[in-house]
């Protein structure tokens, strides 16, 4: 086994959820580096559930559109990862719905 792929099992995650308030938000993930990715998802029953995955390169969401296919589309949902939070913008905080993340 590699030293890179070493270094991947042993990463660390972390998990949380937050509730939007309409703002953007800063998110503590615990880390203490700057996540590889983040995945972030809610049970948004009026658009039938969101997922967003975001990497260090990367930042884009998918969801379900009405058609049952996938819509990958790149906004403001996390506009940074730092080695101590992610941050959201304010489409990723609709009020009142609760959002899961993982980090790692």
């Amino acid at each position: 086994m590699s030293v890179s792929q070493t270094s991947i099992l042993q990463t660390v995650s972390t998990q949380g959820t937050f509730v939007g308030d309409g703002l953007h938000k800063t998110v503590a993930h615990g880390l203490g580096r700057v996540p590889k990715a983040v995945i972030i998802f809610s049970e948004d029953q009026a658009n039938g559930g969101m997922g967003y995955i975001v990497s260090s390169l990367q930042v884009s969401h998918t969801h379900p559109a009405a058609t049952g296919a996938e819509v990958s589309v790149a906004h403001d949902h996390v506009t940074v990862l730092d080695a101590t939070n992610f941050y959201t913008g304010e489409t990723l905080s609709v009020n009142g719905l609760t959002y899961y993340w993982v980090a790692f």
